[in-house]
């Protein structure tokens, strides 16, 4: 499953015979654009820093081993 690094360096990529070539400041540009790519855990945009996420987390407690549907599970965060 291609990740939102990969995708960028697709995108500003550029093949020289047998080397890839990457312009820093196009990747880094490719990158904080990233918005709407679907991923393996979600929906993940990144952030001016590079930071890509779904922006949602949470915490379960998971005291039955029978349970194993996190929506099942009860949330302690947030």
């Amino acid at each position: 499953m291609p990740t939102p690094m990969f995708s960028a360096i697709e995108s500003v990529g550029e093949r020289r015979g047998d080397r890839l070539y990457v312009d820093r400041p196009a990747l880094r540009d490719a990158i904080t654009e990233t918005q709407g790519f679907q991923g393996l855990l979600g929906t993940l945009s990144c952030d001016k820093f590079g930071d890509c996420g779904t922006g949602e987390a949470s915490i379960c407690h998971r005291t039955d081993p029978i349970i194993t549907d996190p929506a099942e599970l009860e949330p302690i965060y947030p």
